[in-house]
């Protein structure tokens, strides 16, 4: 990737730190994306006795009496559920689902694209949970070409960074509203924190870290370097998660998103990383090092799909297949339940094997039932 592509990850994870950048990135992947606006949105989605669900956007700068609207005129889109039944991380086009001359005949066309002079649409799922969904959104001209395959390139490979930015805000929200992550606010979090350097060296716990540190059920500090408790031969991904992170944003990917935690009691939690290199806004809490964020008691769980490839590296349809396998479905049902050929079930399977270190579908669901109830 490109050195512009080093800073645009960097000004991600800054908005860890400081949610109020997210405008200032939104223009940042707007530049790369040669769009007319991004949106980077969350939706919540509605409870039975909710009339409708609730939206929230960061966006670059665009007319914000039509962006009011887009979240309900998306919803008659003839072709939106297509990009719902994607996985994470995997870019959508409106002109790749649908004949240009046929969208040109929607509602949504002509009471939204049509006036303001737009064409083609790039979505990406950075987020899916229960109650909540995370769109990237990219809106091009009309005298532009339809979305290109490197910028769908680009948009997939941003999409894990931006979940990560998110999930940590998630975190911290409560103790830092619009703050930036400095040591002063980090002890009003009841979310355990560690800074961490070179060899896993721990720097900088807070109040909330000490505590897990104190009662040594799921980190310890061994000879003044931070690590998981764990039993021989227990794979976390922790003490990886973490290392790549030291290497630098890039590095990261799915890496360190809902990495699990095991207690000797069988409780879970789940450990975030966030690479604190980069720009100052994180550079002045410890540059060159990395903050852990960890949360426990069924507090914002991570999802299977993430941790699975934080893990082992899998991909999403990966990581999908596996879960299904964990179930205790054969290759017939997971081709049946994802749409696809038994041959890619068969391929993907042997990807999980290897990555996995199982010899058949039964260790696989021993390793995957032993790592991830109750995570979700």
């Amino acid at each position: 990737m490109s050195p512009n592509y080093d800073t645009l990850v960097s000004s991600i994870y800054d908005c860890a730190a400081n949610p109020d950048l997210w405008p200032h990135v939104c223009c940042e992947v707007r530049d790369a994306l040669d769009a007319a606006f991004v949106v980077v949105g969350l939706i919540d989605k509605a409870e039975p006795h909710q009339r409708q669900a609730k939206w929230h956007r960061r966006n670059s700068p665009w007319d914000e009496r039509w962006l009011d609207t887009l979240h309900e005129l998306t919803l008659s889109n003839p072709k939106q559920n297509t990009l719902h039944a994607l996985d994470t991380d995997v870019a959508w086009t409106q002109l790749g689902s649908m004949p240009e001359n046929t969208f040109r005949q929607t509602e949504f066309y002509k009471l939204w694209v049509e006036p303001q002079k737009l064409r083609d649409t790039l979505n990406i799922k950075y987020l899916c949970r229960d109650m909540q969904q995370g769109i990237l959104g990219a809106y091009t001209k009309a005298n532009r070409a339809p979305i290109r395959v490197h910028e769908k390139k680009l948009a997939e490979s941003l999409s894990p960074h931006i979940r990560r930015a998110v999930l940590i805000n998630d975190l911290t929200q409560a103790g830092l509203q619009t703050q930036r992550l400095f040591r002063h606010v980090l002890d009003k979090l009841s979310v355990a924190v560690f800074i961490v350097g070179n060899s896993q060296r721990l720097v900088f716990t807070n109040a909330a870290g000490d505590q897990m540190l104190s009662e040594g059920e799921y980190l310890k500090c061994v000879s003044g370097s931070l690590q998981s408790r764990r039993d021989v031969g227990q794979a976390t991904g922790f003490e990886h998660a973490v290392e790549t992170a030291l290497k630098g944003d890039t590095a990261l990917g799915t890496v360190g998103i809902g990495v699990p935690l095991m207690s000797s009691t069988g409780d879970r939690a789940a450990a975030y990383v966030l690479p604190l290199s980069g720009h100052d806004v994180r550079g002045d809490l410890a540059a060159g090092h990395c903050a852990v964020f960890v949360t426990r008691r069924g507090e914002h769980p991570p999802m299977a799909i993430d941790t699975l490839r934080s893990l082992f590296d899998l991909t999403a349809s990966e990581a999908r297949v596996a879960l299904l396998v964990a179930k205790g479905d054969g290759p017939q049902r997971i081709m049946q339940a994802l749409g696809v050929s038994v041959h890619t079930v068969r391929t993907h399977l042997k990807h999980c094997f290897a990555k996995t270190g199982s010899p058949d579908q039964t260790a696989l669901s021993g390793v995957i039932n032993t790592l991830l109830p109750p995570l979700k």
